[in-house]
């Protein structure tokens, strides 16, 4: 497969630039409650990671 160059690649830089102007977007207008979830998530999940090395490592 030949490198992608021209228009291809143009579409490519495009497509990466529309993706960060969406996540800056969704960072304003993202809904509170979901961020709770995502954190409330993040953490279970974390303190799941962290009490499974826990009792790992004990003998």
């Amino acid at each position: 497969m030949p490198i992608q160059t021209g228009p291809k690649k143009n579409q490519i830089l495009t497509f990466q630039r529309n993706l960060k102007h969406w996540h800056e977007n969704m960072n304003k207008e993202v809904d509170k409650s979901l961020l709770e979830k995502i954190k409330k998530l993040t953490r279970s999940v974390v303190v799941c990671v962290a009490a499974g090395g826990g009792l790992g490592n004990s003998s």
